[in-house]
């Protein structure tokens, strides 16, 4: 569609046809923002969709970037649930995939209130990650349900004691979730350590080092013997 059109030159390279990666990804997105503002400022949807190639160039290295950029990223999603908001506020319907990209932009601002690792931060994350499930379970968006439950059972097993079960159940549920799209993606790999970390906290060590052997084989192929991952 139009959008697509729209966005598609800040995605993908013109010469060899690959998406863009990594830091030079978040590079050209920032300039896409910078564009859009400066050429369509009271277009909101146009700058809708600048913000949501930014951040999720932003969420694909948020693991590997200083607190500064995690900071930008959190800027840049309330940016984006701020705009969709105004949307909302027109008499026509939210079209589906803005509210897709307000079910992602939840998730971030949970993921790194969830990384301050107290008991304070993990309540702040749950609140996201709650307006994160409630989106995606409105459209029927069947992953952001499933890693909304599982960023949930995450947050509250670090100030809620009892059963891990909640927690292993969403882990295994994420897992499989990304194995049916993608055995030997990166997203796939994290996964599978979170729901081996899950199997061990459950006293399933037996399992948890079958799939964590396995992990570790891909991982090495996938991202390389030095990876931080294959390292983890």
């Amino acid at each position: 569609d139009d959008m697509n059109e729209f966005s598609n030159p800040w995605i993908i390279c013109p010469n060899c046809h690959q998406e863009y990666q990594n830091y030079f990804a978040v590079d050209i997105a920032t300039e896409f923002v910078s564009f859009v503002r400066r050429q369509y400022p009271d277009n909101i949807p146009k700058q809708v969709e600048s913000l949501h190639l930014k951040l999720c160039a932003l969420i694909d290295v948020i693991d590997r970037v200083p607190p500064v950029q995690k900071r930008e990223a959190g800027v840049t999603a309330n940016v984006l649930l701020s705009l969709i908001g105004r949307m909302k506020g027109d008499a026509s319907p939210l079209p589906m995939r803005y509210s897709q990209m307000e079910g992602r932009a939840y998730g971030v601002p949970g993921r790194i209130a969830l990384e301050e690792g107290t008991e304070e931060s993990a309540r702040r994350a749950v609140i996201y990650f709650e307006h994160q499930l409630k989106v995606c379970g409105a459209i029927g968006d069947e992953e952001g349900i499933v890693i909304a439950k599982a960023n949930i059972a995450l947050a509250k097993s670090m100030y809620e004691g009892g059963s891990n079960d909640e927690l292993l159940k969403a882990n295994q549920d994420l897992y499989e979730l990304r194995v049916a799209e993608c055995e030997e993606h990166e997203y796939t790999i994290r996964a599978g350590r979170s729901y081996a970390i899950a199997l061990r906290n459950a006293n399933r060590g037996d399992e948890a080092r079958e799939l964590l052997t396995k992990l570790l084989a891909t991982s090495k192929q996938v991202l390389g013997p030095h990876h931080k991952i294959t390292k983890k």
